[in-house]
């Protein structure tokens, strides 16, 4: 279990793979499939330690969980997002599992419901379609976004872990026609401050 994107792992394999090939050395090529191997284990055991600590942060809330994931924050497998869902909301919180676990308690908003997030929106419209391929997309992860009422977002990935701020939604339109599709939406942009507080619990000050 890696971030989508990971320079320690993808840089390190590439580099062997390259050396291998210039040196004619398989030596080179054998190392790159252990480590190819190897990190993703290790992600999965500190995958496993992040959700140990998701699941005793909702114990000492006593909340029912019906389901808990862990997912790596971007480019490493230091600190992860988990969330977790409830009958009616998500709860995002950031781990870091380094030599000692350290929790960053976040943030938590209503799970989407779209007849009463979305009453206008037509169950036979193209856009209804979009909702629940986005949905099997998320793995059902889906809330209506705090600030933009049109949009829905993939709750499992933020920059800030212990946010929801989505890095990708789709925006519906009540003037949109029956055949007319949502729109996908990306939020690449972060700012200073949220990238100062994601460094922070990555490097641990």
């Amino acid at each position: 279990m890696v971030s989508v994107i990971d320079p320690m792992f993808t840089f390190l394999l590439v580099l062997l793979v390259v050396i291998a090939t210039i040196k004619r050395n398989p030596w080179f090529a054998r190392v790159a499939m252990i480590w190819a191997l190897a990190y993703p284990l290790v992600g999965m055991v500190q995958r496993d330690r992040a959700e140990v600590a998701g699941w005793q942060l909702a114990k000492t809330r006593q909340h029912q969980v019906v389901e808990l994931e862990a997912k790596p924050s971007f480019a490493n497998i230091l600190v992860w997002k988990v969330v977790y869902e409830t009958e009616d909301r998500y709860f995002a919180d950031a781990v870091r599992v380094g030599r000692t676990v350290k929790t960053y308690p976040g943030e938590s908003i209503n799970k989407l419901v779209v007849t009463r997030d979305f009453p206008w929106l037509d169950p036979n419209s193209q856009q209804a379609k979009d909702v629940e391929r986005f949905r099997w997309f998320s793995h059902g992860y889906l809330a209506q976004d705090p600030n933009n009422s049109s949009r829905i977002m993939d709750v499992r990935y933020s920059v800030v872990p212990n946010e929801f701020k989505a890095l990708w939604s789709i925006e519906l339109s009540p003037t949109a026609s029956t055949d007319e599709h949502a729109n996908y939406v990306t939020h690449r942009g972060s700012s200073s401050e949220s990238r100062q507080v994601f460094y922070d619990m990555l490097f641990d000050r």
